[in-house]
């Protein structure tokens, strides 16, 4: 199964099983924050959780405002926190063994557990609200991004609205797949040992068209993208750049030389797997 087809897979099962969530509740505890509904399955939560997501919130809103579907983010999100990754793992909507955190537009809903780093607990939280927020936008179409746009967007996002670098954001990145390639491709296409550079690709590249020219530009290209048009005359007319080789190589020789793509002072200590990598052998 393609990596699209088994998110659109898993998202439908998150849906389906949002009554059994609801049946469950007796095992569940509220929290309301302005902007989130946290139900968590430990009696007890973080002192710290409340405040952060609604920091999150707040530097989300501030990457997404460009968007119309930042209004996404104006309704309180539904944060499900089980209490375990075993937990997590035996909910209705079945995760795979490797998933750490799983969303859903329709249902504004997050899915996650509490990690022993707060750190990554916050990460995930903010990957999986980018992606609620970049859905959003695509919705009115009944269509979606494009994969590669998709995720890079989402680790983006995740550094920016958590206030701190991630490792595998802080040095200069030599390509490691042909962007002809790589743009239709998703993480499931790159060999086991090259997932976490598929990532890192997305990444790159999306932070190349968002952070290196202008946002509103980003916006054109995004929009173009959305309206059904092929992905090197929407570079044409954002960007000007005349083919997908001619991006590459600007793209290329800018991520080659740039170092400190993460947002903030802080860099962790230790690598966090993108949200939703499976395991390599």
């Amino acid at each position: 199964m393609s990596a699209p087809a088994q998110t659109t897979f898993l998202l439908a099962l998150l849906l389906a099983a949002l009554p059994a969530l609801a049946k469950e509740r007796t095992e569940w505890h509220e929290t309301l924050t302005p902007h989130f509904r946290i139900m968590h399955q430990a009696q007890g939560m973080p002192d710290w959780l409340p405040g952060a997501l609604e920091k999150l919130h707040a530097n989300l809103r501030r990457d997404v405002k460009l968007f119309e579907s930042w209004i996404v983010l104006q309704d309180r999100l539904d944060i499900f926190i089980y209490r375990d990754k075993a937990s997590y793992l035996a909910a209705p909507f079945k995760p795979p063994a490797w998933s750490e955190a799983n969303a859903r537009y329709e249902a504004k809903a997050v899915a996650t557990y509490l990690h022993e780093d707060r750190y990554k607990t916050m990460s995930l939280i903010a990957h999986e609200c980018a992606h609620l927020a970049l859905h959003g936008y695509w919705a009115s179409y009944a269509s979606a991004p494009p994969t590669w746009l998709d995720e890079g967007f989402a680790e983006l996002l995740r550094g920016s609205a958590t206030s701190q670098s991630d490792p595998r954001w802080t040095k200069s990145f030599s390509p490691v797949f042909k962007v002809r390639w790589f743009v239709g491709s998703s993480p499931k296409d790159a060999p086991s040992d090259k997932v976490a550079a598929w990532y890192a690709q997305a990444y790159s590249m999306t932070a190349f068209l968002y952070r290196r020219h202008s946002s509103v530009r980003f916006k054109k290209f995004c929009a173009s993208l959305r309206e059904g048009e092929p992905l090197e005359n929407a570079l044409q007319s954002a960007y000007g750049y005349g083919s997908l080789e001619e991006f590459e190589s600007a793209w290329a020789s800018w991520a080659k030389r740039k170092r400190g793509l993460g947002f903030g002072n802080k860099v962790r200590p230790s690598a966090v797997k993108p949200a939703g990598v499976p395991p390599t052998p």
